[in-house]
């Protein structure tokens, strides 16, 4: 006769022990810092973006470049993890009915354009002033939502 399953555990859930690839990745890091600090500064930039729709530009930039990062490899860094991230986020909205499409298409339409400008324009403004232009335009923003919602 076969063994019953616990009736604690779900089909194809496994147990509670950390997975052995978090083990490994542990392991590897042993006790580089900055590894840490970036693993860790994911985990908030993820979380901020599945709630907040922000973490990349808002989180990731100004921690990167006060790592020592350049300002053009940390908006490049962050527009690279923005990509599985926001897939992910957006699959959770989706499955509960909060994404509209029809928006999406046509604002999808100019962002691409616009950061394909950006993107370009961003390549001849010296790292420092990109820096500073950054943190203005953050606190603009953050005023503006702060002041007016």
């Amino acid at each position: 006769m076969g063994r019953a399953k616990r009736k604690s555990q779900r089909p194809g859930f496994k147990s509670r022990r950390p997975h052995h690839s978090i083990l490994i990745l542990l392991a590897y890091l042993g006790n580089d810092m900055t590894a840490l600090v970036l693993l860790v500064l994911g985990l908030g930039a993820g979380v901020l973006s599945g709630m907040l729709g922000i973490g990349g530009g808002s989180v990731l930039v100004p921690v990167l470049v006060a790592l020592g990062y350049k300002a053009h490899v940390s908006i490049g860094t962050s527009l690279a993890v923005i990509i599985p991230v926001t897939l992910v986020g957006t699959l959770v909205y989706h499955a509960h009915g909060n994404v509209d499409f029809e928006v999406f298409a046509m604002v999808v339409s100019g962002a691409i354009v616009g950061a394909l400008v950006g993107a370009e324009l961003a390549q001849s403004i010296p790292s420092a002033v990109l820096v500073r232009v950054f943190g203005v335009a953050l606190t603009l923003i953050g005023l503006k939502m702060a002041l007016f919602g």
